[in-house]
This record gives structure tokens, C-alpha cells and sequence, in this order.
């Protein structure tokens, strides 16, 4: 599922496992310490089991550290300036920016534009892909406490 952001005119779409990702992370950068799934779901609002497998895969891409047992929980292993929303994007295995068509094109056969979007959503992706989280988040997410 995917959701579609904006701002003024500028749009993107987004997957919702990458929104999710992306809320959770905020909230990390917030807190101290470990915060289990539980926890993390409760304070953002977000479905816990879903929540539960991004930040396992989040966990073995290196952008979180997992600590298990009874008080075991998150923690970012770096700051929302050291991380990159391609290497969230990556570990999700989620693309920012949707290709060309991807809500299916009326005359694919006879589209002069589609190199040049291609063209273009490969420079986007390089430029979107290295900005930080910091940047990209942009303390838009107010959490519970």
C-alpha cells in the first residue's frame, strides 16, 4: 500500500512499511535508551506486528541495534544525520520514488517521455537516496508520550 505525500506541489510516493519505518525511526532519534516493539507501537499509533518485522529488518541492515530478553528492545546505532533514507530504503527493499507506469500506463507502446523518466527518476533517486534522515524527516512527527 502506498501512501502519497505532499508539500505544495512537490509529490512522492511512499510504501507504507517505509512510512513506518521512517515514524518508528523519529521517534527513536527521540527517546533514550531501548524501546521495545510494544512500546514503540503504542507510542506512534502504529500496528505492532507490522511495526515488529520493519525494525527486525531495520535490525539486520545495521540501522538499529536489537537487544533480546526480558528488558531488551531498539536503539538507533547512529543518528538521523549519519543514516540515509536509502539505507532504510534498502533494507525495507522499498523505492522511494515509483517507477514510471507503476499505476499502469493508457498507451505504454506510444510514450515518448518514458527515457526521459527514466532518466529522471535515476537522478532523483541518487539525490533522494543520500539524504540524511535528519533532512528528510524534518520533525514532522509529534508523538504520544
Amino acid at each position: 500500500m502506498e501512501k502519497v505525500l505532499f508539500e505544495g506541489e512537490a509529490v512522492i510516493r511512499i510504501h507504507r512499511d517505509l512510512e513506518y519505518a521512517l515514524i518508528a525511526l523519529a521517534h527513536l532519534s527521540r527517546v533514550r535508551g531501548l524501546v521495545s516493539s510494544r512500546e514503540l507501537a503504542s507510542s506512534t499509533g502504529l500496528p505492532e506486528a507490522r511495526l515488529r518485522k520493519i525494525l527486525q529488518r531495520l535490525g539486520r541492515a545495521g540501522v538499529l541495534r536489537a537487544v533480546q530478553g526480558v528488558h531488551g528492545g531498539y536503539v538507533l546505532e547512529r543518528s538521523l544525520s549519519e543514516l540515509t533514507i536509502g539505507e532504510v530504503a534498502r533494507a525495507l527493499d522499498e523505492r522511494v520514488i515509483l517507477p514510471c507506469g507503476r499505476d499502469g500506463c493508457e498507451v505504454p507502446e506510444f510514450c515518448v517521455m518514458r527515457p526521459g523518466v527514466i532518466d529522471l527518476v535515476s537522478l532523483l533517486e541518487q539525490h533522494v537516496y543520500s539524504l540524511p534522515l535528519s533532512r528528510f524527516i524534518g520533525g514532522a512527527y509529534e508523538f504520544a508520550r
